[in-house]
């Protein structure tokens, strides 16, 4: 536990110096959406097969983001926080940056965050992840292609669950017009708690509105799990 909390904290310590001073150099955005399940894609886990609402903030200051992130179930049989394991709060700081390399342009993402899982009032089931991604964007046009892999430990503070996560991918951005955009993701991730892998994909459609709004549908999919559909609003500004 000592050591989970050490190191959130160290990432948060690391990068918080990366923030620019000025304030027009930050964004924000917020967003909701409702969801038809709940499900952990990595791990191909359908947590909860009920409904759920999501929703969060991003606030993102020139390298670093920070973000809060809440999902809860759609009933009214316990209280929120507490209805099982489509309930959960994250909190979490990425910091993002592009280097040089003999390959090209490199994308890379450094974060970490703590996971309130299931029952909030009790700690032993949270988690800790920290997450390192690399990526190699290749514009085609009016598509982006990027081939990526990432790679993240997971820590339960209950010392009995430590995992780690390689995840291999390719990810697209297809620019339909200035409204419409298509997102695609597909990735294989190897996990070694239980020596497992999965492959999980990704499919969103983006309409962008006025005043900083757009929607966004999506179908969530992976190995041994139904497919979850969702849709967001969000708001930038």
């Amino acid at each position: 536990m000592r050591i989970a909390l050490a190191l959130f904290t160290s990432i948060i310590l690391l990068f918080g110096y990366a923030a620019p001073a000025s304030a027009e150099d930050c964004e924000t955005i917020v967003y909701a959406g409702v969801y038809s399940d709940y499900a952990f894609q990595d791990l191909g886990v359908l947590v909860d097969n009920r409904p759920s609402a999501q929703a969060g903030a991003t606030r993102t200051c020139g390298k670093l983001s920070y973000d809060v992130w809440t999902s809860t179930v759609l009933s009214s049989e316990s209280p929120y926080g507490n209805r099982g394991g489509g309930d959960e709060l994250n909190f979490t700081v990425t910091w993002s940056d592009t280097i040089e390399s003999p390959a090209g342009t490199l994308e890379v993402e450094v974060s970490g965050a703590y996971w309130l899982l299931a029952d909030f009032g009790r700690s032993r089931d949270d988690i800790v992840v920290a997450s390192l991604k690399v990526g190699r964007p290749v514009n085609l046009g009016n598509v982006t292609v990027t081939p990526y892999v990432q790679v993240s430990e997971w820590i339960g503070l209950d010392g009995d669950y430590r995992t780690t996560l390689v995840r291999t991918g390719l990810s697209a951005n297809l620019s339909l017009s200035e409204q419409w955009s298509v997102d695609v993701d597909v990735s294989h991730v190897e996990e070694s708690f239980e020596d497992t892998s999965t492959w999980r994909s990704d499919l969103s459609l983006t309409r962008t509105l006025k005043n900083g709004w757009s929607v966004t549908g999506s179908a969530l999919m992976a190995e041994r799990m139904p497919t979850v559909y969702g849709i967001t609003a969000a708001r930038s500004f």
